[in-house]
Order: C-alpha cells, then structure tokens, then sequence
C-alpha cells in the first residue's frame, strides 16, 4: 500500500472509500461516487437526514448536493502548505470561561496548523465518538457562536497533530453548477476563506481535557481585499438585494450562502452558490420555481435562501405529512449568513458576509398550500359548494425561517379572464412573487361582474389587514422546531377540566377532555393502536357533538388533516377558532347559567320525564331560530358573525341558535341535571341536515326535538317520542356522525 495518505477504496466495505493516513486505515469514511471526497462530504455523508426534506442554505435538493468532489491530489496538497505551531501561552482570559494566546495572523492560506501530542489521535477519535469537537472547535466570530469545523489529521499515533478548516475551495449551487472561492490548487482545508478564525483547544499534550479552553485567533495573509457588502429587502415584492463597492482588479463576485451545521455526530459549515456575477449586485428576483412551466405566479421564490432544515410549520400541520422517526438524531442550524467573495480567477479575497436571520427571516419562500387549504381555497371552485365569498381575503405564505405568515391577498385588475361559464382568477399576495390562479365554474351564471368583485375583493382583503406599521406580513404560526417540540410533547393522558367530558368511550372522552381544554397537540397512539378502536374522525365527531363545553373548535377544518407521525407515534394538531381566554370565558359563563337554570327549573324530586319537559320548555321559550344564519350558510358566505347558532351558548347568550344550537344547550342542561342525553345528527327527508335530541328515561331512550318543538301551531309535538313518531315532513334517518358507528343500534327508541 501507497504510504501516501489519501482517500482510496474501502478494503473492508464494497463502494466506499476510506482514509490512509499513510501507514493505516483511519476510521474516516465516504461513499465512493467515482471520485474522491472532501472532508465536509465524508461528514455530511456518514449521516443522512432521515427526515423528509433537507432545506440547506443554498441547497434546494436532499443531501447529495452536499457531496463536493475533488481530486486525491488536490487533498494531498492540502497538506504540504508551511507549518506554523499552534501557540499555548495564555495571555489573557474571560468571564465566559476561556483563557487567549496572542492571536497567529496573516498566515499563508496553506499552513498546517501543528499541536505536539504523545497519543493515537486516531484511537482517541473513535472513543470520543468520531467529532474533533471533543478536542478542539473552530469558530467565526469572537463570541464564538458561528460555528465551523477543524479538520484534524495525524501521520502516525504520537505524531503532532496538523489543524485545518474544515472549507473546501469550490462551492455548489442546486442546479449543479459551482464555483471557486480559494485557487485551485488549494485544494481543501486551506485557512482564507474567512476573514478570521478562533480555533478553541481543549486538550492537553496527553489529551486530557482543559479545565479552561484556550482560544487562538487565526487570519491568512489577504491576497485579495473584500468587498464591503450591504443587504436589504424590497418590500414590493418579497426578495433580497445585495450590493457591494467594486474591489479594484476583481471581475468577478461568486455570492456565497452559509450554516452552520450540527448533528449528533458532526459539526461544520456548509456553503453553497447562490450566484455569480461580474456587477456589483446581486438579487433574489430570479430564484423561482414554478409548478408548471405554463403557471403564471411561482410557487416558490427566494429558492436557495431558506433559513431552516426540514418541514416548515405549514407542512408539519398540514395535509399527509409524514415526519418520519429520528431514531435520537440531533440536527440544527445556525448562523445563517450571505456574502461574496470577489476574484480575478486567480486570487480570492475572503467571503465578506452579512447575517440574513435578522434580516429576512419573513420574506416569502412558498405559498402556504395546506393553510390555504384550511381556509376553503382551491385550484378549482364552483358555485355549486363555494360561493366567490370562499376565496381567502388573505395569503399565507411559508417565510425562509419555516414559519407561516399571512398577507393581504389582492386581484390584479386583469386579474379575471372569463370563458362563457368560467372565469380564471389570479390571487396574488401583496409584498410577494407568489400567486395562484383559480378556475371558479359557475352553474347558475355569475352573480357579478368581474371588475365588481376585483374591486369588492380588493377592498374587504385591505380592511383585513393589521394597522402594525410594521410591514405587510403577519405571523400565524410557531417556529418549525416550537412545533417539532410541541409534536414531541403531545399529551397522552386526558386533561383535567373543571367542565365534564362525555362519549361512549374512553378514546371520545380523552379527545372531548382535550377539546375542553384547548389542547394543540394529542398523542392518540395507545388508542389508534388497540384492536377494533373507531377510526380518529369518528371518535372526534362524537367528542365534538356530545360536549357543549368544547367550544371555539372548528367542525370542519379541524378534522381534514391527517396526523404527524413520528416513529410508531400518531400525533394530531387540534384547531380552534377562539382564543384561550376567549374559550375560557365562554365555559365559565355556561357554567354559571346551567347552574342557575337548574336551580330555578329542575329539583331532586323530580323524574327524568318530568325533567325533560321542563328543561325542553326552557330552551324553547328562551330560543328563535336563526334563518339569517342558516341563509348564510346555504349562500356560501361567510358564517363568522354566526358561530354561535351554532353552539350551546347561542341559547344561554341572545337566544338566537338553529338547530345544532337547541339541540347543544337541552343537552348541556340534561347531562347537567342527571339525565343521559344526547345529541343525534341526520337528515330530514323533507328539508335536510338536521340536529335533534335523544333522553335516557328509565332506561328506555326517547327522541325530543327542541328546535320543531319550538313551534306557534303545535308545540311540543316532538317530546319524548319513539323514533317511529317522526312522520309526514319530520320523517327523517340519522347518520353515523354523532356517536361511534357500531353504538348506533344501543340508542333505537322503542
């Protein structure tokens, strides 16, 4: 074997290289692609995101972007710059625990960096766990928070050790392009690509940790100056500009985006090109990405800028998101910036960068599909279940740090073609690129002008939006990771409220409790696990129309999502459309009616028929059907103003409920008084969807109908009857909404 070190074929693997330090196999490996690999592609290749989506900055594909290749040669060189000794001697220390040497500047870009050892570096590697960081780190800053990587390399145990960053002289871009930002003949782990370094030892000579790390500061003689950039955002539409004064002999500017990039086994900064120039300016404007190449809005911009690693908050709560286990893997990101580095092709100035967190942490990335969703948009509307009402007033978005925020969504003047029934309609997102186009069907001819409901559109989406003075964009969501945490610490036990929980069985009584509560997150796994369980939406369905106190909770939205799944967990996302304190409020005041109701309508001595009827009698005189609610909703417009109709606490407030709200309060007010009841759901032969009660009266269930019995001509007509007594217009079949499919047949009335 060659006593030259070098990446070559793995003897004890079959498509892998290995690293031959001359006179051994090291623990070092890469996957062999036909070419050699640099030191950040055997990092990054050892271990893969097992996660969906790997969003690196610069990078818009998984992880083979990050493999950089280079020659064997060029590694070799790598290490045959001059040697310069690590200094040791401490000349000052911090409060934050570090102690300084005199700081070793202007080096030649080549230096191997040396630290005598009497130990196998390469043993100890391995017992630490494979990362240098054990032994030393390598920082940007002299805080010490924008992490790099050292490269260390011994050509024989005892052998001082030689320190390198860990950078390579060429960057890549998504579409496989790339570009130098060191020469050539560098190759790799040359220091210069950062104005400075602070290289932080832990170690001793022996390898035995430092009670106090001891920190160098490193520069490379500058061969070429760099160029003083400045970043901004144009709020017309969403993307980055950077500019910079032009460096004298340079004709060229390769703009550079970098992480820090940290797992549970490996610490390093990647870059990636972003772009090229031979101007003095840079914009994001053409880092799109469209669906299809006839689209007229992209559905992504700003590509290549992303500021955080895997699913975004839209995607962790949306639409068939899988987000598979981690097995205990540790990933983040970090010190996210943007720069340039300016050359004539033969020399380079260091990468002069500005920090892009601060800076464009809202801009847009992608247009936030599932919340869209959530809000009743859609590719393709008609009248027939959508009114133009439907179309979201605002535009969600997922910013570049994976957040979701909203804007004003706004009709272009042209913005509506019509084709004899259909019209194509552009929605786009005020301070965006983003926009998506709609084919709205009508059946029944438009109800409208295009021109009137551009500007009826445009005006309501105007008066929507937040009077901050702090720009057009609107945080609706937690950071991915806040949720990723939430997600791991989703409740599996059922919540403790001072409100009662009702279902028919343990899995509707821990979903009702958490209703009740408010809870985000559920963990729904020891249930969606047993043998013969009902199926989530199921169970949800009766948590929701048996529990007047689950108030605020959507009926609809709320249950069209499919579960996070991490590992063998299954985790649901619950929403509500009220606040907590809101929601809070609301129970309490319930709860202070029910109890003055019962009080002045109910007492002990009376039977279960007895109180029925009176309580029947209570929410019949105290209630009026609401036809401007249920109007609104067969128009398609927005129900808003009307939630409450809906709900048991539209009886206890202003009186004005249609059917589901009879049919919540008589519930809430039995359930109260001692009296099983519940609430059924189906459809009335005559007239359709429909909500009714039914009363456990001596052990024999019986139907009562609040809402018919809350009639002028004939009062009460549906009170305490068997199911058989809903004759002529009232005929009406259940469905398998309100209670557990196979509990139905347990509540036939006689």
């Amino acid at each position: 074997m060659t006593t030259t070190p070098g990446w070559y074929p793995d003897p004890a693997t079959t498509g892998s290289l290995r690293w031959w330090d001359g006179q051994q196999w090291t623990n070092h490996t890469a996957p062999d692609e036909g070419v050699a690999q640099d030191p950040a592609a055997v990092a990054s290749a050892r271990k893969k995101r097992t996660r969906k989506t790997l969003l690196i900055v610069g990078a818009c594909v998984i992880v083979p972007v990050l493999l950089i290749t280079i020659a064997v040669t060029a590694i070799r060189a790598s290490f045959a710059g001059a040697q310069a000794d690590l200094l040791t001697e401490v000349v000052s220390s911090s409060e934050a625990g570090y102690a300084y040497t005199e700081p070793m500047l202007d080096l030649d870009p080549e230096s191997r960096i040396t630290f005598p050892v009497d130990f196998d570096w390469d043993s100890a590697l391995a017992e630490a766990g494979g990362m240098e960081n054990w032994a030393f780190e390598l920082y940007l800053d002299p805080t010490l928070t924008r992490f790099g990587r050292a490269w260390v390399y011994q050509s024989s145990p005892g052998a001082p050790l030689e320190i390198h960053p860990f950078e390579s002289n060429r960057v890549h871009g998504a579409a496989g392009d790339s570009a130098a930002v060191m020469p050539e003949q560098v190759g790799t782990s040359a220091w210069g690509l950062q104005p400075e370094y602070y290289l932080v030892r832990k170690i001793d000579a022996q390898g035995n940790q430092l009670d106090t790390p001891v920190v160098t500061k490193v520069s490379a003689e500058k061969r070429f100056e760099a160029p003083v950039v400045s970043a901004s955002v144009n709020p017309a539409d969403g993307i980055v500009e950077l500019s910079w004064d032009a460096v004298p002999g340079a004709n060229n500017y390769v703009v550079v985006g970098s992480a820090g990039i940290r797992t549970e086994t490996d610490e390093y900064r990647y870059y990636s090109l972003l772009g090229s120039t031979d101007t003095t300016t840079w914009s994001s404007k053409d880092q799109i990405e469209r669906l299809s190449p006839a689209d007229f809005y992209p559905s992504a911009q700003n590509l290549g800028l992303e500021l955080f690693d895997d699913e975004s908050a839209d995607e962790l709560l949306g639409d068939n998101v899988w987000s598979l286990g981690n097995d205990g893997w540790v990933y983040e990101q970090s010190g996210f910036s943007w720069g340039v580095v300016a050359t004539d092709g033969k020399s380079y100035s260091p990468i002069a960068e500005v920090d892009a967190t601060g800076l464009a942490g809202s801009l847009p990335l992608r247009t936030a599909w599932n919340t869209m969703v959530q809000w009743g948009m859609s590719h393709l509307m008609s009248d027939t279940f959508n009114g133009l009402a439907s179309i979201p007033r605002e535009f969600a978005f997922t910013s570049l740090d994976g957040v979701t925020r909203t804007t004003q969504a706004r009709i272009p003047e042209d913005g509506i073609s019509v084709e004899g029934d259909e019209w194509v309609i552009r929605v786009e997102g005020v301070g965006t690129q983003l926009g998506e186009e709609i084919e709205f069907t009508f059946y029944d001819g438009a109800p409208t002008t295009p021109e009137t409901f551009t500007a009826q559109f445009n005006a309501e989406a105007a008066s929507l939006r937040p009077n901050t003075g702090l720009g057009n964009y609107t945080v609706i969501s937690a950071t991915p990771e806040e949720i990723s945490d939430a997600i791991d610490a989703a409740a599996t036990k059922p919540a403790q409220t001072p409100y009662p929980s009702y279902g028919s069985d343990d899995y509707v009584r821990f979903l009702a409790s958490h209703l009740i509560a408010g809870t985000e997150y559920i963990d729904v796994t020891d249930f969606a696990v047993t043998p013969g369980a009902q199926s989530f939406r199921d169970a949800f369905d009766e948590a929701l129309y048996q529990n007047p106190f689950a108030v605020g909770v959507p009926n609809t939205s709320a249950i069209t999502f499919n579960p996070v799944k991490s590992g063998d967990r299954v985790v649901y996302h619950l929403y509500y459309e009220l606040g907590q304190s809101e929601r809070e409020a609301m129970q309490s005041s319930m709860a202070e009616t029910i109890e003055s109701v019962l009080a002045q309508t109910v007492d002990d001595s009376m039977s279960a028929a007895e109180k029925a009827i009176a309580l029947n009698n209570w929410v019949t005189a105290r209630s009026q059907y609401d036809h401007d609610a249920l109007a609104t909703v067969l128009d398609g417009r927005d129900i808003t103003p009307y939630l409450s109709r809906w709900r048991a606490d539209g009886v206890f407030g202003d009186g004005l409920v249609v059917c589901l709200g009879y049919a919540a309060a008589y519930s809430a007010l039995m359930n109260a008084a001692g009296v099983p009841t519940v609430v059924v759901t189906g459809d009335v032969l005559s007239g359709g969807g429909h909500a009714w009660n039914k009363v456990s009266v001596d052990g024999t269930w019986l139907s009562v109908d609040p809402t018919w019995n809350d009639s002028d001509s004939a009062p009460n007509s549906y009170l305490l009857i068997p199911d058989s007594a809903f004759t002529g217009d009232a005929q009406r079949v259940e469905d398998l909404d309100w209670i557990r499919d196979d509990r139905v047949p347990l509540y036939a009335t006689p």
